[in-house]
């Protein structure tokens, strides 16, 4: 046929012999079309060469949802494991779940948030509430603890998820981009006049986030003479859930066999540092792999865990307007890049930049509350 001329709606409808909104809602991938009808009309649509007009669609997405009795609800965001309360600890899952809302709200759509880990609140309990709100579009949120399966029926949703910690189902997921966090620690690192760099990865051993960190370290340390190299001290954490504590006893022998200039690590690094005796950052500087733990006036890369939940929503609100539902046949990732900040643990030893000054108050603050590895492992 002529690739120039406009199939209607209308004419696709009269081949099949339905209705215009059935074609409509066919196209549309609706349920309100049997799913056998749906497969006829979008054959058809094919053959006759229809496409698309991108700025109508756009249009009528747009009134479909900005009806007064829409505006309420729409997303839903799933938080496993956790609590109401719990989840008041966790600064980067609760900043993405903000990032969720203020994307939502610009777009018109309210965010219901249900707390797995509260009493009686079972997955099949969430998904007949779902169902009764009519909210179709779901942000599951990372584990607070890591890698884990999330057993959910997601048939007639449209979900993603945000970080790796989610390995079943395998659905469309944001998360901070590991890789270029520590490409960027290191590249700092060596600008502020450092060579022998440290690495204690307190992250679980296998996850996304572990790897991709160690990888981008391991590639920096092959790269250095052999004799500034620096192995990478995987140290175990001592409950890793409940206290957020690395043992200075597995740390000290490390530290004393390569004496690194600075050490990158987690909050938990920083305090099992200062408990061995170590002055930062005039005995020893530290470049925090996550400034949503304290010390937060340390130098470091932020998550920016914010727009993390804003990518996954606009992954939902893909999926809702083409009306894709279930888990996703080819899942994909949006990565957002890290911004990194100085801080009074890094100064430049070039004499180019100043050197912050230390906020106590942090510092002290960096021995309690619990690690959040959702986004990481």
């Amino acid at each position: 046929m002529d690739p120039e001329r406009f199939v209607s709606l209308r004419e696709i409808a009269e081949r099949v012999g339905v209705s215009v909104s059935a074609v409509s809602l066919a196209l549309r991938n609706s349920p309100k079309v049997s799913e056998a009808r749906r497969r006829e009309i979008q054959r058809v649509a094919e053959e006759m060469g229809y496409r698309r007009d991108p700025r109508v669609s756009e249009l009528m997405e747009h009134l479909r949802t900005t009806r007064p009795q829409r505006l309420r609800a729409l997303i839903g965001v799933l938080v496993p494991e956790l609590t109401r309360r719990e989840l008041e600890r966790y600064t980067g899952l609760r900043a993405m779940i903000a990032g969720v809302r203020d994307l939502a709200a610009r777009m018109g759509y309210g965010v219901d948030v249900f707390h797995l880990g509260e009493p009686g609140m079972t997955a099949e309990r969430v998904r007949s509430i779902l169902l009764a709100r009519g909210i179709k579009g779901v942000v599951v949120a990372p584990f607070a603890s890591g890698v884990a399966r999330f057993d959910f029926d997601f048939e007639g949703f449209c979900p993603a998820t945000a970080g790796y910690s989610i390995v079943e189902p395998r659905l469309h997921r944001a998360c901070p981009d590991y890789l270029q966090m520590m490409d960027e620690i290191l590249a700092t690192c060596v600008r502020f006049g450092y060579r022998r760099i440290g690495l204690v990865m307190t992250y679980k051993e296998g996850g996304i986030g572990h790897k991709l960190f160690t990888s981008s370290y391991l590639y920096f340390q092959a790269k250095q003479p052999e004799a500034e190299r620096i192995p990478l001290l995987p140290c175990p954490r001592l409950n890793p859930r409940q206290t957020p504590r690395v043992d200075p006893a597995a740390v000290a022998p490390w530290w004393e066999a390569h004496r690194p200039e600075v050490v990158i690590g987690t909050g938990p690094v920083y305090t099992a540092l200062c408990e061995l005796g170590l002055r930062i950052p005039e005995d020893v500087a530290f470049a925090s792999l996550d400034l949503s733990e304290d010390p937060r006036d340390a130098a470091g890369v932020d998550h920016r865990y914010d727009l993390v939940g804003r990518e996954a929503f606009k992954l939902v609100l893909s999926r809702l307007n083409l009306n894709f539902t279930g888990v996703p046949e080819s899942p994909r990732t949006v990565l957002v890049d890290s911004r990194m900040r100085p801080g009074f643990s890094l100064p430049d030893r070039t004499g180019r930049q100043p050197l912050p000054e230390a906020d106590p108050a942090a510092r002290q603050a960096s021995r309690s509350g619990p690690v959040f590895r959702g986004f990481v492992d």
